[in-house]
């Protein structure tokens, strides 16, 4: 599920017949990118390799057992792919490492399946809980995008986070902060990103075009299309008939479309002709760019985000290693290589003053982010105001998750 970004380039420039000058290999210390699989995610663990303290990791398939709360010394990390590199995928990218170095907490990485199809949340009757054991059970830490944050929540899964002791939290602007019903803190945000609308030729509509178009295969793109209807105030919280409209826009009758789970193949789309519109973090664009591709963006704003945190489990076997892990991961030096590394937005906009990151943060306008509705986990109580119409003043009942994921499964299915 990895790939190096010298080697998409590789492929671009074979796929549009551009040469590209600047895809070779990064200079010393600097991450070489690799297409992020940010998606929505399933809730089902996959066995990666675990890092040990030396240079050279040793294969695990499940998380080491330590002392737990009196010894510590260890920490279990469910991850994303590509956001705890310890060296397995490229030997000069490498954070997870130097932490255990540092920390003196050995790191046990395990990552976390990216199919938003399989997730058993459309089941409404399910016990949420016994949904997220899969999650919940060994984890001390888990990088969670905003729909499992929000579910792990609701499941009491989440310990709040002391936020003192990360150092750097302040410099993490408070939009990209996750927002909880109760008003706690679980969330120490680490990567995100945007869902730009690209094209290539004449300028139009995804939503009404007849296609070929890309849509990222996650629930939260009804979001998406929700935030180009007149009177949506969240797009993530929306009433009974404003989610059947936005329904209806990406499942209209006619389109031809198809669903990503990696960009790679938004990218792969656009180079070979078989995509005219593709939802997609800006990065995509900036990379069909440089292999000469003239794509657009439809608007930069107003658009959808998604940021990835980190959430500690509410009975984490190793508490210390696990607020020196989100702490460690929120520095600009750790956030810098993930974001060179993933081609995501880094959360600490301190990571984009030197080089390696620079491209990146760019590409995203880190520095701004007006208009952008980041995503959070759609609820039946969305509270007074929600769904356009602030001047009631009462509670209205909005659409839930599980009929979000629901209703997706019909749309890709």
């Amino acid at each position: 599920m990895r790939f190096r970004w010298a080697v998409l380039l590789v492929a671009l420039t074979a796929a549009c017949g551009t040469a590209l000058p600047d895809a070779g290999v990064p200079a010393a210390g600097v991450a070489t990118p690799i297409p992020s699989l940010a998606a929505t995610s399933a809730l089902t663990p996959t066995p990666s390799p675990t890092p040990s303290s030396s240079s050279t990791p040793s294969p695990s398939a499940t998380p080491s057992q330590s002392p737990g709360r009196a010894g510590e010394g260890a920490v279990t990390v469910l991850a994303l792919p590509g956001y705890a590199e310890w060296g397995g995928n490229d030997k000069r990218v490498n954070w997870v490492v130097p932490f255990e170095n540092k920390s003196g907490c050995k790191v046990t990485v395990r990552e976390l399946a990216t199919d938003p199809v399989a997730d058993p949340v459309a089941d409404p009757a399910a016990d949420p809980a016994a949904r997220l054991d899969d999650v919940l059970g060994p984890y001390d830490v888990v990088s969670a995008p905003p729909d499992l944050a929000g579910l792990i929540v609701a499941a009491k899964g989440a310990a709040v986070v002391d936020t003192a002791r990360i150092p750097t939290y302040d410099a993490i602007p408070k939009r990209l902060r996750p927002r909880f019903p109760d008003g706690e803190t679980y969330a120490v945000p680490f990567l995100w990103s945007t869902d730009t609308v690209l094209y290539e030729g004449a300028k139009g509509d995804i939503y009404h075009s007849d296609g070929p178009v890309l849509y990222r295969n996650s629930p939260l793109t009804i979001g998406a299309a929700a935030l180009t209807l007149e009177g949506v105030r969240d797009p993530f919280q929306l009433t009974p008939e404003q989610f059947a409209d936005a329904v209806a826009l990406v499942g209209r009758d006619g389109q031809h479309r198809e669903f990503w789970r990696d960009p790679i193949e938004v990218v792969q789309g656009f180079a070979t002709g078989s995509a005219r519109f593709a939802q997609a973090p800006p990065y995509v664009m900036d990379l069909l760019n440089r292999a000469g591709r003239k794509v657009k963006a439809v608007a930069q704003r107003p658009v959808t985000g998604r940021v990835d945190s980190w959430v500690m489990a509410a009975d984490a076997p190793h508490p210390r290693c696990a607020y020196a892990w989100m702490a460690y991961a929120s520095t600009a030096e750790v956030q810098r290589q993930v974001a060179a590394w993933t081609g995501l937005a880094p959360a600490n906009p301190g990571a984009c003053a030197k080089e390696a990151a620079r491209r990146v943060c760019d590409d995203y306008g880190v520095n701004d982010l007006k208009g952008i509705s980041f995503a959070s986990l759609p609820a039946k109580d969305c509270g007074p105001g929600s769904g356009g119409k602030p001047e009631s003043g009462k509670p209205e009942d909005c659409v839930d998750y599980a009929e979000w994921v629901g209703a997706w499964r019909q749309i890709t299915g």
